[in-house]
């Protein structure tokens, strides 16, 4: 009899460890999928980190750390600051989580190159992305490296 009971308390303890196993194992899955990095994205997060982006970079004061166009006129010096930052540092500066690309073009749609060194480079964000220029007058469209 007592080893009747020995094989029942065995037979409990091994069916308690496995639904412990698969509860574990259910936690960590639903964490996983709440958790992801490569969640879609929205449409209205992308428009609101936008909005951070540019409020950072436009201001009406020169007391922002961030802002590189002051009372509607482009701070060269402060561009060219903010482009020596590495994408990660620029990132967390600027508060936001998403990637990014920063490019200027002046009245007649023109790209404003940010570095004045020898190397021309017209825009500041991630290596992942690409953007459009298009050029009305000749017709022609390029697509540009972020960062180049």
């Amino acid at each position: 009899m007592s080893g009747d009971r020995k094989e029942r308390g065995q037979t409990l303890s091994f069916d308690v460890l496995i639904a412990v196993s698969v509860f574990i194992v259910a936690v960590i899955f639903m964490v996983y999928l709440f958790l992801r990095p490569d969640r879609p994205v929205t449409l209205e997060a992308l428009a609101q980190e936008g909005e951070v982006i540019s409020g950072q970079l436009v201001s009406s004061s020169e007391s922002s750390e961030t802002a590189v166009v002051i009372r509607n006129r482009l701070d060269k010096e402060r561009l060219q600051s903010l482009a020596g930052l590495s994408y990660d540092e620029l990132k967390g500066l600027l508060g936001v989580e998403g990637d990014f690309c920063i490019h200027f073009e002046d009245e007649q749609g023109n790209l404003i190159d940010i570095d004045d060194s020898a190397v021309t480079r017209y825009s500041i964000g991630s290596p992942k992305l690409n953007f459009t220029v298009l050029d009305q007058q000749a017709g022609t469209e390029s697509v540009l490296a972020c960062g180049s």
